[in-house]
């Protein structure tokens, strides 16, 4: 179970970057013993008074289950998901004018540069793989740092990077039996983009969930996240047989709403041990 423990008196589970409901994505049934094993846990091993489920699944028995207990603080935030359509036509309808045009301008750019890049769906990743994109993550991590402007609280710099110290758990989802992948590499076979995440079936449809994004800023110009987002959809259609819902989980990022999203919930709750 990823978590981090490095605040006081608290514990945080995977959900700073991504959704974190594992007791529903890996148990595929929900046990409110389960729950209650593993906040025990917490309590003997790690001497923590509370624990932080964040961005939960709003509609998920865990996250209700959760939000019953006695002192359970519950905030909400919205994300966003894709209904794939069983046609190309039918998803062509839902993407917006600009996101139509930046596709096109992306491969138009990579053609004209030279630049061969290759997509692929549910691939294995190699080890050297997992490095990049840790790589990649570190480097977009220091960007938006260099970004941040002096009203940034110093306490929410340090909880970032705090979490990021003790352990980028987003990294364990790409060896997980369930997790998805896109990837985006050149000609020699260098990865420059992912996207990847957990399966999961709810209300008896199977849905992929986008918990890491990640990408080599100087392939920027030829937005490989966007493109490779677009396949898997398209790909999706195609097969007949693939996912029915995109999450692209939390953020209201243009691109999403461009690509045909829709709003749901997501849920973080706090819980007294």
């Amino acid at each position: 179970m990823p978590l981090s423990s490095n605040f006081p008196r608290a514990a945080y589970f995977l959900g700073h970057t991504t959704s974190s409901d594992y007791l529903d994505f890996l148990y595929r049934e929900f046990r409110a013993e389960a729950v209650e094993l593993v906040l025990a846990h917490l309590r003997s091993r790690y001497h923590v008074k509370t624990c932080v489920f964040d961005r939960m699944l709003a509609d998920s028995p865990s996250a209700g289950y959760l939000a019953t207990r006695p002192g359970a603080q519950v905030t909400h935030e919205d994300a966003v998901a894709i209904d794939i359509p069983d046609s190309r036509a039918a998803f062509d309808r839902l993407l917006t004018k600009r996101f139509r045009q930046n596709v096109r301008t992306a491969i138009n750019r990579a053609e004209k540069d030279g630049v061969e890049l290759s997509i692929a769906i549910n691939t294995q990743l190699s080890e050297d793989d997992i490095r990049t994109v840790r790589h990649m993550r570190r480097q977009r991590a220091l960007s938006r740092q260099s970004q941040r402007t002096p009203s940034d609280s110093v306490r929410s710099i340090v909880r970032r990077w705090a979490v990021w110290g003790h352990h980028d758990s987003v990294i364990s989802l790409l060896s997980l039996q369930d997790n998805w992948n896109v990837t985006v590499r050149r000609s020699d076979g260098q990865l420059i983009a992912i996207a990847a995440g957990l399966r999961d079936r709810r209300h008896d449809r199977e849905v992929v969930r986008v918990n890491l994004v990640s990408y080599d800023e100087s392939y920027s110009r030829y937005s490989p996240g966007i493109v490779a987002l677009h396949a898997f959809i398209v790909e999706a259609i195609e097969d007949g047989d693939g996912p029915q819902v995109l999450d692209l989980t939390r953020g209201q990022e243009r691109y999403k709403a461009d690509l045909g999203g829709r709003p749901h919930s997501y849920a973080s709750v706090s819980v007294q041990l």
